[in-house]
């Protein structure tokens, strides 16, 4: 799953702003949006409460106003698988840190309105960290490490995008070579794409066609050897 990494020496509030952006844009239903933020231990509560001011500061309602920063799910449904899995983590043992502020209105139920969740300590095997919910549900972990971060970051099938936030040139060069995703994103949002650059995953992510630049052409044309000879008389 998409992964924030954020590491000690990064500007934090840069981090938490990028993430939870990344993670609700599009009301989370974003193949690029962010899932997990992994965080280096000595800045977690630091990064933590970032994170959940940032989140309870967002907006549910109708999407044509300017002031809503957080529109409903594609359908009821969708909510409430959202739901039914927020409620399974925390029964597995995770901690819900944190939720958008909800709305008193029956008819945002039925509209599919989800208020956006941060979760902490979910199970290693769970579900939460191995399968896409296409919801605004944030996970945090801690690592001590560098190899903790990029072994993390790489536990999962998919292999999408990622952003590593720090000030280390050398550690972002790293990353950029660990980390079996498509697209990586230095101290900038994971859901960032340009028409112009390449686009697609490795392992399950991705339909296996390259997106984007001058790449995309190779998923529409065939590349043939032609061979010739000058007409005989």
């Amino acid at each position: 799953l998409n992964s924030a990494i954020v590491f000690a020496d990064a500007d934090l509030e840069h981090a938490a702003d990028c993430i939870v952006a990344a993670a609700v844009a599009v009301n989370g239903q974003k193949c690029t949006s962010a899932r997990r933020a992994l965080v280096e231990r000595g800045v977690e509560a630091e990064l933590l409460s970032a994170l959940t001011k940032r989140i309870e500061a967002l907006r549910l309602g109708d999407p044509s106003d300017s002031a809503t920063t957080l529109g409903p799910l594609i359908t009821p449904a969708a909510r409430g698988r959202a739901d039914a899995e927020l409620e399974r983590v925390a029964r597995a043992g995770a901690e819900i840190v944190a939720r958008a502020p909800a709305l008193d209105d029956p008819r945002l139920d039925e509209a599919g309105f989800f208020p956006a969740a941060l979760v902490r300590a979910v199970p290693v095997e769970d579900s939460l960290r191995r399968q896409e919910l296409f919801a605004p549900v944030l996970s945090v972990e801690s690592f001590d490490h560098d190899d903790d971060a990029w072994h993390i970051a790489n536990d999962t099938r998919y292999g999408l995008a990622a952003a590593i936030y720090t000030s280390s040139a050398e550690r972002a060069t790293a990353g950029q070579e660990r980390l079996e995703v498509g697209v990586v994103s230095v101290n900038q949002r994971c859901d960032s794409a340009e028409l112009e650059a390449p686009f697609g995953g490795a392992k399950s992510s991705g339909n296996g066609f390259p997106e984007g630049g001058e790449y995309a052409y190779s998923g529409l044309t065939m590349l043939k050897a032609v061979y010739g000879a000058p007409a005989l008389p």
